[in-house]
């Protein structure tokens, strides 16, 4: 069981995981918009005259901005929903709404 936050430290964890939020927000709208400018970047920046050498280079920067950009969106949900739990801490609600009763082999119904 781990300890009681207090309300003050309740608050600044709440303002911690809002201001990440925010940034992980706009760090997924950033590699969504790099995602097809990036890879023809690459492509001029690198000139390759051997298409066949510049392909997998050109894929392998898609992929690795496709895979930054899902783990992104996976770390922005897991935020939003520690924000939900800080906030649901705060309002003194936690747990589920109702207690399901202890389950005894012998009882009949």
């Amino acid at each position: 069981m781990s300890p009681q936050l207090t309300a003050q430290q309740l608050e600044h964890a709440i303002a911690n995981i809002e201001a990440r939020i925010k940034a992980k927000t706009l760090e997924c709208a950033a590699l969504q918009q790099m995602q097809g400018a990036a890879v023809d970047a690459i492509g001029k920046l690198f000139n390759f005259r051997d298409e066949e050498k510049q392909q997998p280079c050109l894929d392998a920067a898609h992929n690795f901005l496709t895979a930054k950009f899902n783990t992104a969106l996976i770390d922005l949900e897991e935020l939003e929903l520690n924000l939900k739990a800080m906030r649901q801490m705060r309002s003194g609600v936690v747990g589920a709404s109702r207690v399901i009763p202890p389950f005894s082999p012998n009882q009949r119904h």
